[in-house]
């Protein structure tokens, strides 16, 4: 008999499958019985870690909505490889002052949080709004 596997990263591994309808609904439903687990669920359903899944085209028009120095505050709390993949999507410019502030002073971590928690909130409103789609393998057509 299988090993049952569950649990809230495999609840969003299954819930980044499915379309925005359908996962809009699921998570309606839920919230209806269990509000905090929602909340928990949509926090961690994206992180900056999808940004790789989106096109350039994409990536510019987010880029459009958020502060840069957000950006760059939260790309703190990731790994290298991840701050040199977005320097090298956009602009000389943009990436220089994003570089600054990365390479600048030392901040707060709850500073660079809150920086996250306000780019991630935009960033699933655009997934929402169908602005943003993610894809990890697919082409758009």
């Amino acid at each position: 008999m299988a090993k049952f596997q569950g649990g809230l990263d495999e609840m969003i591994k299954a819930l980044q499958l499915m379309s925005s309808n359908e996962r809009k609904i699921l998570l309606s439903e839920l919230s209806k019985k269990d509000p905090q687990l929602t909340q928990l669920i949509e926090s961690k359903l994206y992180n900056l870690e999808n940004l790789r899944d989106i096109t350039v085209k994409m990536l510019v028009e987010f880029l459009r909505e958020i502060e840069l120095t957000d950006l760059a505050l939260a790309l703190r709390l990731y790994d290298r490889d991840l701050q040199e993949y977005i320097l090298s999507k956009v602009s000389k410019s943009m990436a220089l002052d994003i570089r600054d502030i990365l390479d600048g002073p030392k901040r707060r971590q709850s500073e660079c949080e809150e920086a996250l928690a306000k780019v991630l909130a935009i960033f699933r409103q655009m997934i929402d709004e169908q602005r943003l789609i993610l894809s990890k393998d697919e082409k758009l057509v």
